[in-house]
């Protein structure tokens, strides 16, 4: 049995920072926000200004984190890279309204040997109900294209495609989204 709680605590916040460690870094290679000395894998939006969430094995052990950051609090890593004008057009609502209420989902990951278990669920749940709590009416995240997986997975829990694909960096993304709106309605 998994949960998801928020990282409140700087224990927390490590642990999700050395779970990314082990997916990005040891498992994916991915080493541009590695810090092999400490043995986490953290960048510039992980400062106050994000919500981390981890999901908890049945001992307590971080198995996976996520985290959400709202564009009118950080202006997150590539934010310039998503085209809010489509998406406002897709969800019916102002472009300026968007950019108020907008929050990306990323830095996903679960741990190997939790995969498959509904980690990702747990958590993705959580983060919802942390973007409803904070008056988020959509969030987004960016989906390597070649990663089937996490695609399937999002959409799997009601994230849509948008028709907007883009590199940044050398990553090129598929971007998806969520109205979160309805959701916020039942709060």
């Amino acid at each position: 049995m998994f949960t998801a709680i928020e990282a409140t605590t700087d224990e927390l916040r490590h642990k999700a920072l050395q779970i990314r460690y082990e997916v990005f870094y040891r498992e994916g290679g991915d080493a541009r926000y590695a810090d092999h000395e400490r043995q986490i894998w953290v960048d510039q939006d992980d400062g106050p200004q994000s919500r981390i969430v981890v999901g908890l094995d049945s001992n307590g052990e971080v198995v996976g984190t996520m985290r959400l950051t709202r564009l009118s609090d950080w202006p997150f890593i590539a934010h310039e890279a998503y085209d809010f004008k489509l998406l406002a057009s897709f969800v019916g609502i102002a472009e300026s309204e968007l950019r108020q209420s907008v929050a990306r989902v990323d830095r996903v990951v679960v741990s190997q040997s939790s995969r498959g278990e509904g980690v990702f669920t747990k958590m993705q749940t959580y983060m919802e109900y942390i973007a409803c709590s904070s008056s988020c009416s959509v969030i987004i995240a960016a989906q390597s294209l070649h990663n089937n997986y996490a695609q399937r997975a999002f959409l799997k829990l009601g994230w849509i495609k948008c028709p907007h694909v883009s590199t940044y960096k050398g990553f090129t993304a598929q971007h998806i989204y969520k109205d979160l709106r309805n959701l916020n309605d039942n709060q």
